[in-house]
């Protein structure tokens, strides 16, 4: 679990209650994998020769991620990017599908690709002591 949860940027930790908490410095250093999942899928979503299962799948893990940084962005205090990964998360969400053309999906894709790209430095959390 270690491992796992450190490319997702989390520590566990016992706290004295023995309750398991979010180590916040792990949050700050960790590396985007889910942005960097989330890039790679759509942009290989762009090629026109894909099978639908893939969409399919690439709504499952994009609902995901996303919803997974609106959480994120929202722990940190980052509340419109919270509410701007939170709206790409229902657009992409696989229950609920919203419908339109394949060229209306590329202009989709490729701006989900530039708010993944962003969250990468925005969500990050200031250095203790830095000033703003």
């Amino acid at each position: 679990m270690g491992l796992l949860s450190r490319w997702l940027g989390v520590v566990l930790m016992n706290n004295d209650d023995n309750t398991l908490g979010v180590h916040k410095a792990a949050q700050r250093r960790s590396l985007p994998i889910a942005q960097a999942i989330g890039i790679v899928m759509l942009l290989w979503a762009l090629v026109p020769t894909n099978p639908y299962g893939y969409y399919i799948l690439l709504r499952i893990v994009i609902c995901g991620v996303c919803a997974w940084l609106a959480y994120r962005a929202w722990t940190v205090e980052r509340i419109g990017w919270g509410w701007a990964l939170a709206i790409t998360a229902v657009i992409y969400n696989p229950v609920f599908r919203v419908h339109a053309t394949r060229e209306l999906w590329s202009v989709v894709n490729v701006a989900t690709i530039v708010l993944l790209a962003a969250t990468i430095w925005a969500l990050r959390e200031p250095e203790k002591g830095a000033s703003s």
